[in-house]
């Protein structure tokens, strides 16, 4: 199962998915959205606004 958090810097609901991923012993790749516009559209394009999105 491949895992991906789309989260902002300095956003609390994204700091506690990823405490919840790392207790649960899930392994999971974080993309910064304030860095990527590719995944910016991407995740507009699947209809999400807000962060934490975890795919």
């Amino acid at each position: 199962m491949n895992v991906t958090v789309y989260s902002k810097p300095g956003c609390q609901q994204c700091k506690f998915t990823c405490l919840s991923l790392d207790h649960a012993g899930i392994p999971y790749d974080v993309v910064d959205l304030t860095t990527n516009a590719a995944a910016v559209e991407y995740v507009q394009d699947l209809g999400y606004s807000q962060v934490p999105i975890v795919i």
